[in-house]
């Protein structure tokens, strides 16, 4: 499940960055902003990729655990400097990455 996640995870970032093009119209602000999206979910995808290679070699050393542990934050802290973005344009797919973890029976 955690693999599906992140493997998703890393599809959208990517699919939302190759999907922003920015027409000749746009202010500074707005081509700043998406420049500023661009590299940071680069930036991300390559967190999310580090993440998943972390979770793969896990074993029953600590070393490992806390490897991907750490993975695992600085995948978190990049997706926060995105995150407001996604929120704010893609709110129910940030909802479905956000929302707490549901069992379904």
């Amino acid at each position: 499940m955690r693999k599906a996640c992140v493997c998703g995870m890393i599809i959208f970032v990517l699919f939302i960055s190759s999907a922003l093009t920015l027409p000749h119209n746009y202010s500074a602000a707005v081509k700043h902003t998406l420049d500023y999206f661009k590299s940071e979910s680069e930036v991300f995808a390559e967190r999310t990729e580090a993440l998943k290679e972390a979770i793969l070699v896990i074993d029953s050393t600590d070393a490992s655990v806390l490897k991907a542990r750490e993975a695992l934050i600085n995948c978190r802290l990049q997706y926060k400097k995105i995150a407001f973005l996604l929120t704010y344009f893609f709110n129910s797919t940030a909802l479905v990455y956000n929302a707490p973890a549901k069992y379904e029976v």
